[in-house]
């Protein structure tokens, strides 16, 4: 169980922990949420993730949860510009595009890496047969 869920156990334990961080010395973490880079910060890591969620939930080739994703973010940036109340930002959607190419890259490169693993597995049980 540990080794299917892991990632997942280790990022509610990092998100707990600077939760608690956070509650517990409040005054310390205020500096670094008026930067206003904490925006694009959010927008990167945000569309990482949730590329990340959607190709787990949806089991899509990366490629289809790439595009998809870019246009979700090209679609939201584009209606908060129509919105009273929020505006839509090129940075924040070139923040959306580079948190979902990053996805892509870690995908396709964890992907290689397990195909190579398992090739390299069962070529060292080709051998011990003969």
């Amino acid at each position: 169980m540990l080794r299917k869920y892991g990632l997942v156990i280790s990022l509610l334990v990092t998100f707990i922990t600077l939760l608690a961080l956070a509650i517990i010395y409040p005054n310390d973490f205020k500096p670094v949420f008026r930067l206003p880079e904490i925006d694009l910060i959010g927008h990167y890591f945000g569309f990482l993730l949730l590329a990340a969620f959607v190709q787990w939930q949806l089991k899509l080739r990366v490629l289809t949860c790439v595009i998809g994703m870019s246009c979700y973010a090209g679609i939201t940036e584009l209606v908060q510009a129509y919105l009273g109340f929020r505006n839509g930002a090129w940075d924040d959607f070139i923040a959306d595009l580079l948190g979902i190419a990053s996805f892509g890259l870690i995908k396709v490169g964890v992907d290689f890496y397990q195909r190579r693993q398992l090739a390299h597995t069962n070529n060292e049980m080709d051998t011990n047969e003969q």
